[in-house]
């Protein structure tokens, strides 16, 4: 069976297994600039595809780290309200604030060790990401602050990164759960002039697709490219660099609130 992935912008995206919906940090608010120091570079450049007060068919909600664009409480808050028995997974490290976050709702905590988390028919293993200012992982006591998730449900897998650049293990850590069908990697890079600004970047689009070759994935869909025009990036550049080096890898440019399908990769037994 394949698993239905819509696009909800920035790194959120909606899965759905049958009767049964996922979302991974989703981001429907203007929330970012109404906390940032200089709200003008954080403009959405598009409405969200659904109000979260819309979302009364959230199973369970992923959330990979607690960074605003991510744990977002102007979207959780009324996608909690609307999908009353919708349960929250969220790094361990994130717990205080997801409890006052969503009082009344069911929270489970990922520690990013391999652990693994059974929500309805996915199979949900969370594993580190390298996000913080060092661009390092970052292992707290209670597990890791920033998190990326293997998502399996109906013989399909696909590796959520959550916001990450590469890091050493990496690879093997995704792999060891088993080949992957899909990856979603956010490409907006870093630099500098972010920096400056607090904002820790991730990978830019060369390195994502050479991430996704080396997990062994067939397909690559970027994300963190499209809401903030001073924190994006065109994603036709993964596009055009994927075609110049001839890589083996299918590049799915989604646009907020478009659907695809991702199907079980047959591989070959010897």
């Amino acid at each position: 069976m394949t698993i239905e992935l819509q696009f909800l912008g920035q790194s959120g995206v909606r899965l759905r297994h049958g009767a049964h919906v996922l979302y991974v940090d989703p981001f429907l608010s203007d929330s970012v600039a109404g906390v940032a120091a200089d709200p003008g570079l954080w403009q959405r450049r598009f409405p969200p595809p659904i109000a979260p007060a819309a979302i009364d068919d959230a199973f369970a909600v992923a959330i990979t780290h607690d960074h605003i664009d991510h744990l977002d409480p102007d979207t959780l808050r009324p996608l909690a309200a609307a999908s009353p028995a919708a349960r929250f997974l969220v790094p361990a490290t994130s717990a205080a604030r997801a409890a006052s976050t969503l009082p009344d709702a069911t929270i489970e905590l990922a520690r990013g060790d391999g652990d693994a988390h059974e929500l309805g028919p996915f199979r949900i293993t969370a594993v580190p990401a390298a996000h913080s200012p060092e661009y390092t992982v970052d292992l707290a006591p209670e597990g890791h602050r920033y998190l990326g998730y293997v998502i399996e449900a109906g013989g399909c897998r696909i590796y959520h990164a959550g916001d990450t650049v590469a890091f050493p293990g990496q690879v093997e850590t995704v792999r060891a759960h088993g080949p992957l069908d899909a990856v979603l990697l956010p490409i907006n890079g870093r630099d500098a002039e972010r920096e400056r600004h607090d904002v820790i970047g991730n990978l830019w689009p060369r390195e994502a697709a050479d991430l996704a070759v080396a997990l062994g994935a067939p397909t690559l869909i970027p994300l963190h490219f499209d809401v903030f025009a001073w924190n994006g990036i065109p994603a036709g550049q993964l596009v055009d660099d994927v075609v110049a080096r001839a890589l083996p890898l299918e590049v799915r440019v989604l646009t907020a609130g478009a659907i695809t399908q991702i199907a079980p990769v047959d591989i070959p037994t010897t």
